[in-house]
């Protein structure tokens, strides 16, 4: 698992790169929670995200097996959370710039007219 791990890190911007001040580990009985805080690089805000592996009852508990999954669930949160922001952003940016672009087309008609 080592060397995969970070295959994709370079693929995003730097200053969009959401950055993990920490990891901790709650183990209970047959549950595993792991909370993950990090920095959103646009507001700069410390959030949280968190994962939870179950073990089944079935299943014989394995706490590595289960830190990783707790571990990638609470960074597949994390990373959801940031693209629904991040979404959220766009849209309203797109929203703006359709107006201007519809505006702008409006005042090149208006110019051509005049003509």
């Amino acid at each position: 698992m080592g060397k995969n791990r970070n295959k994709h890190r370079n693929l995003v911007p730097n200053i969009y790169r959401l950055r993990i001040e920490e990891v901790m580990y709650i183990v209970d009985d047959k549950h595993i929670k792991c909370i993950i805080k990090y920095v959103n690089p646009i507001t700069l805000n410390l959030q949280k995200s968190i994962g939870v592996a179950n073990c089944n009852p079935n299943d014989t508990f394995d706490v590595s097996i289960g830190k990783h999954l707790a571990e990638s669930r609470a960074k597949y949160n994390m990373y959801r959370g940031y693209k629904k922001y991040i979404d959220c952003l766009l849209s309203d940016v797109f929203t703006k710039y359709d107006k201007l672009l519809e505006r702008e087309s409006k005042h090149i008609q208006d110019i051509i007219n005049e003509l």
